[in-house]
């Protein structure tokens, strides 16, 4: 029987993030697949799950391990075909007794501060789409927040330059490969910013920049240097 990996869909608007993914690279990132749990190249079956149901199931191979102690999924065929066909709602009704990231836009910006650091992780990520870009760095004092969410979003694509800029001046934070990784490959984080983390980057994603060459010239021309250094 092949190891069950689940990933957890906070929104709707996460899971279109991980399908442009899987339609760009055909696979999809999926958390607690560290070493322990699932090998290089070993079959798994993939659960998409969403308000506490499964939505999908989908056999797949790993073809990469990541330190934030996630797997790269790869899919193909009609398993790949089912994902993308998948399509998730969120919920519509925003009543008084739904929870304050359901009803965001009746918050006053006091509200919305305080949901920012002490929200959950369904509160965080409402949060981080609030255009007033002032509110996001209290996001990062948030007690519960961790370092593998923080991954999710920069691959999202959903952080702003200013917060990525942000991001890397938290020692809790920027000491994790994971977010140093998306950091860097991120092209919303400013080009300074990028550079001056690219030495931390692990070796393998560094080879992987400078092979394919899809990032800023400046990213890929500077890690191509460091994967030839002596």
């Amino acid at each position: 029987m092949s190891t069950c990996l689940r990933l957890e869909l906070p929104d709707a608007e996460a899971w279109a993030a991980h399908q442009a993914g899987l339609q760009a690279h055909g696979g999809l990132m999926v958390p607690g697949g560290g070493a322990a749990n699932v090998a290089l190249f070993e079959p798994v079956e993939v659960e998409v799950a969403h308000a506490g149901r499964v939505h999908a199931r989908a056999e797949g191979r790993v073809v990469q391990l990541s330190a934030a102690g996630e797997a790269a999924v790869l899919f193909e065929g009609a398993a790949k075909e089912a994902l993308l066909a998948l399509t998730l709602s969120d919920p519509t009704a925003a009543t008084a007794d739904a929870p304050l990231w359901a009803r965001y836009e009746t918050l006053s910006r006091a509200e919305k501060l305080k949901l920012a650091r002490n929200g959950n992780p369904d509160a965080r990520r409402r949060v981080l789409r609030d255009p007033d870009q002032a509110i996001h760095p209290f996001l990062l004092t948030n007690p519960g927040l961790t370092a593998q969410e923080v991954v999710g979003w920069l691959r999202s694509g959903l952080v702003p330059g200013a917060l990525t800029e942000q991001i890397a001046k938290r020692p809790e934070l920027i000491g994790n490969q994971g977010v140093v990784d998306a950091l860097v490959q991120d092209p919303k984080t400013p080009m300074p910013v990028a550079l001056r983390l690219l030495p931390k980057v692990s070796m393998e994603t560094c080879r992987r920049i400078a092979k394919a060459g899809k990032l800023r010239q400046q990213i890929v021309s500077a890690a191509r240097k460091r994967v030839i250094s002596p």
